[in-house]
C-alpha cells in the first residue's frame, strides 16, 4: 500500500507511515467473503456456458460477468468491500492533511496525468 501512495506523493514521511500501518493492521482480511463471491461468479460464469447454445441470452450473461461483475456480489462480499472502501477513505483523508506541499504537487501532477490518460482512451472510443 505504501509504494502505492507513493507512486502519487513522493516518499511518505514516518508519521504518514505510521497512519498507513495502522490502517493495514486494522483492516479485516475479507478471503473468506471474496472466496466465496468467486465460487458464486464461477458458478454462473459455468452456468452461462452450458447455456451457449442461447446465443442472446448467453451474450447478456456474459456481459455482466466480464463487464459488470459486481452485479452479482454476494451480500457478504458487498458488505466486506463497502467497509474495506469507508476505511480507505478514512485513511486518504488523515494522508490528506499530513501532505507537504511538495507530495500534493507530486499527487496533483499524477492525477492529473491520470486523468489525460483517461480522456485520452475516452476519445479513441468516441
Amino acid at each position: 500500500m505504501r509504494r502505492a501512495l507513493e507512486r502519487f506523493t513522493g516518499p511518505l514521511t514516518a508519521e504518514q507511515r505510521a497512519l498507513v500501518r495502522a490502517h493495514v493492521a486494522a483492516s479485516p482480511s475479507f478471503v473468506p467473503e471474496w472466496l466465496d463471491n468467486r465460487r458464486v461468479w464461477r458458478e454462473a460464469l459455468a452456468g452461462a456456458l452450458e447455456r451457449r447454445d442461447r446465443r442472446a441470452e448467453f451474450e447478456a450473461r456474459m456481459r455482466v460477468l466480464v463487464a459488470r461483475p459486481d452485479e452479482l456480489w454476494t451480500p457478504r462480499y458487498r458488505a466486506a468491500v463497502e467497509r474495506r472502501t469507508d476505511a480507505l477513505v478514512e485513511l486518504m483523508a488523515g494522508l490528506d492533511a499530513t501532505l507537504t506541499p511538495a507530495q500534493r504537487a507530486a499527487a496533483r501532477r499524477e492525477l492529473l496525468a491520470l486523468a489525460e490518460e483517461v480522456q485520452g482512451l475516452a476519445r479513441r472510443r468516441g
